[in-house]
């Protein structure tokens, strides 16, 4: 089976990241741009958990990381984070949209607050996870780890949080509603349609009581416009 064969099942799954089928597709022509290596993916995660111990790691999940984590989750929080907002910021040309048509992917972007779900790391081997987190996250460069404080009505908490890196290609800060909408009612990619990543952020939001007006009425929009074509 190809490479592009098996993409397009539309999962992003922990066997195609051990795989680097993701990395090896947006490598192609028109794929996303400059990669990060090897070397730098795994400098980054060392950088990031210098000093932090392995038994207690919160991730600071505000996408599709609330709704289909990749690694094993031992608890969970509904949380807000100061500093940043939740922002459909970054182009997608493999993941949910293509060269010719591309989609666009959430990303923490400066200013504002965001809540989301702090999702405490499990599992036996959690390096091992670290380092499928950080091939999911850091394959392109497209974001930047860094440590928050995540608030709740349990306390607060240190979270490992993925920040727009303002400094790649793919990022290109908020669109206009109409165009935003015109990406996300159309592109698609290798896992699948951005709209289906829509409807599962704002889905997955629901579950934790998250209501996001921004990504809500950007459904709400695209729904309209599916149903007026169909």
């Amino acid at each position: 089976m190809s490479n592009n064969s098996t993409l397009s099942e539309g999962v992003l799954s922990r066997e195609l990241l051990s795989s680097g089928i993701l990395q090896q597709n947006a490598a192609l022509p028109g794929g996303g741009g400059v990669l990060w290596g090897n070397e730098q993916i795994d400098r980054s995660l060392t950088e990031t958990m210098e000093g932090i111990a392995h038994d207690n790691i919160w991730v600071f999940g505000y996408g599709s990381l609330i709704w289909n984590p990749i690694f094993p989750v031992a608890q969970s929080r509904t949380v807000k984070v100061y500093g940043f907002h939740r922002a459909f910021c970054l182009s997608s040309v493999v993941g949910r949209g293509s060269h010719d048509c591309p989609g666009l992917m959430l990303a923490l972007d400066a200013g504002g607050s965001c809540r989301g779900v702090a999702l405490k790391m499990g599992g036996d081997e959690i390096e091992g996870e670290l380092r499928l987190l950080w091939r999911r996250e850091m394959f392109a460069g497209s974001y930047i780890p860094k440590w928050v404080t995540a608030h709740s009505s349990d306390g607060n908490l240190r979270a490992l949080a993925f920040v727009a890196n303002r400094q790649r290609p793919n990022y290109i800060g908020r669109l206009p509603d109409e165009e935003a909408v015109c990406r996300l009612s159309t592109a698609s990619g290798a896992f699948g349609s951005n709209l289906d990543y829509l409807r599962q952020t704002h889905a997955g939001l629901a579950v934790h009581g998250i209501h996001d007006p921004h990504v809500a009425g950007l459904l709400r929009i695209c729904e309209s416009l599916k149903q007026d074509a169909g």
